[in-house]
């Protein structure tokens, strides 16, 4: 199931005024929300296919998905519809653009996080937002996040119009090198 489709139009007007009909960044929103077990998951990703080809060519240079390295609580408390139902807001970590944050939802002890992609060109290939709740009165363990992150599938590869392989193992540059 593919999310909605999102189109950048400022992606289109960035080579000038001459760029009209220029390819768009062809960007997807996948959400997903579920209750697996002790878990209650809720999940977006943000995602664009780099290598994908359409009528009017390639993605522009200056297509990826930005990352915000300012990312913070504030940011977390309007992530999804759990968290903005989350108080106790409290356990900021931050590992470069990946940040989680503790919280509660009711009864419920919950983590919120924001995990970024491979990079690509400026930015990422995708960047996640996940809330993961327990029902149980425990907290979320590292092993809980471990399980929700490896059943979450992120297909980055669109198969109409692509230039590679689904297969191909590419090897993406570090941000902000072109």
């Amino acid at each position: 199931m593919a999310g909605y489709r999102l189109s950048l139009p400022e992606a289109a007007l960035a080579g000038g005024p001459n760029s009209a009909g220029s390819n768009p960044c062809d960007m997807v929103l996948d959400v997903v929300i579920d209750a697996t077990g002790k878990l209650l998951i809720e999940a977006d990703i943000l995602v664009f296919d780099p290598y994908k080809v359409m009528a009017n060519g390639s993605p522009p240079r200056n297509c990826f998905v930005q990352g915000y390295m300012g990312y913070d609580h504030e940011d977390f408390q309007d992530m999804n519809q759990v968290t903005r139902r989350g108080t106790n807001w409290h356990n900021l970590q931050v590992k470069g653009q990946e940040r989680s944050i503790e919280f509660a939802d009711g009864p419920h002890n919950c983590t919120a996080l924001l995990k970024p992609g491979p990079t690509w060109r400026g930015g990422y290939v995708w960047m996640m937002h996940a809330s993961i709740c327990r029902t149980d009165t425990t907290t979320v363990q590292a092993a809980d996040v471990a399980d929700v992150l490896a059943s979450l599938q992120t297909r980055v590869q669109d198969p109409l119009g692509n230039l590679r392989n689904a297969n191909d193992q590419t090897t993406y540059r570090p941000a902000g090198n072109p």
